[in-house]
């Protein structure tokens, strides 16, 4: 696989990455997650992807944390990649009732997810994935820190039942949509 686009900080590890999904839409926390990890051991790193011209300059990125690094454009393969080779992948929102697609493309990789504590997206993903609200720094911080350290793999093994139920569910109501549609 290809390595991402580098614009800034040192090439990722074997899985040692957190995944960010980022388009830089006004919604998502972008700011607040970076000065977060900025504060976090570099052991791990948190790669973001997305356009971060849309957000930032050049020289705003000469004072990012050395942990953050930013994979600009990619294509989907590549994207689809990191989200695969990632130890965890972080999708956030500022927005109620928004539903983020890098939410469940990380659920069908099986991959630990850390999402924006919404009705919303607590109610569709209660049992699958870890939620911080965006209100509260310390609650980003401390649902990243147990991004790096592992807990939310560990959590991940005890909600196998739970993701086999939610997969059995959508194509029930996958199966009942499209015998509406067919009538």
């Amino acid at each position: 696989m290809s390595q991402p686009k580098e614009v800034h900080g040192s090439s990722r590890g074997n899985g040692d990455f957190l995944f960010f999904v980022c388009s830089f839409g006004n919604d998502e926390p972008v700011e607040e997650i970076v000065k977060s990890y900025g504060n976090l051991p570099t052991e791990v790193k948190l790669i973001i992807s997305g356009n971060w011209k849309r957000r930032f300059t050049t020289a705003d990125m000469k004072s990012m944390p050395t942990n953050v690094e930013f994979t600009g454009f990619i294509s989907d393969a590549e994207f689809t990649s990191l989200m695969a080779e990632s130890s965890g992948v972080v999708v956030l929102t500022k927005n109620e009732f928004t539903l983020n697609c890098g939410a469940y493309e990380a659920l069908s990789l099986n991959k630990p997810l850390l999402l924006s504590n919404t009705l919303a997206l607590r109610g569709y993903f209660k049992n699958v994935a870890n939620f911080v609200d965006l209100r509260s720094q310390e609650s980003i911080s401390s649902g990243l820190r147990k991004f790096q350290n592992g807990i939310a793999e560990d959590d991940l093994g005890s909600r196998w039942s739970s993701i086999r139920d939610m997969k059995k569910a959508w194509s029930l109501k996958a199966d009942e949509l499209d015998y509406e549609l067919d009538k």
